[in-house]
């Protein structure tokens, strides 16, 4: 088994159409490789599009006792804040009090805390990361 592996913990989710689930990769990665080691073993970074969604990924945290700071899947381009899975504009918010703050001045990839809230960070820094993938059975 790989360090990757070993280090996952699922976060499980039901949407009204389709089971989802949502798996917290304790290894830290860049957005962009964590970004890539998603779009691999999974669907995608997570996306967060409703407030179901959110509070799903909250409980969810809760329930691992998940602490510090790891990647979803929502990035800034020249078009503004969007969801790297299908490239969707952001229409749900979480973020933290005074987040985004370093819009358009290098922090344009997001990680989530503890509490569901959201920050904007660097990129390149290093972070915990989570995944998004459908739940199916032989998966498991």
């Amino acid at each position: 088994m790989n360090n990757v592996a070993a280090a996952s913990s699922g976060f499980n989710w039901i949407s009204y159409e389709k089971h989802y689930i949502y798996i917290l990769i304790k290894q830290s990665m860049t957005w962009e490789n964590a970004q890539n080691y998603c779009r691999t073993h999974h669907i995608d970074l997570a996306t967060v599009q409703s407030n179901e969604n959110w509070t799903r990924l909250q409980e969810a945290a809760d329930e691992k006792l998940f602490s510090g700071f790891a990647w979803i899947g929502l990035y800034n381009d020249i078009n503004g804040w969007r969801w790297s899975y299908n490239e969707e504009s952001l229409v749900f918010k979480s973020w933290a009090p005074g987040q985004p703050e370093n819009y358009g001045y290098g922090q344009e990839c997001v990680g989530i805390l503890p509490n569901g809230a959201w920050l904007d960070f660097y990129c390149t820094d290093i972070k915990y990361f989570v995944c998004y993938d459908e739940f199916i059975w032989d998966k498991m």
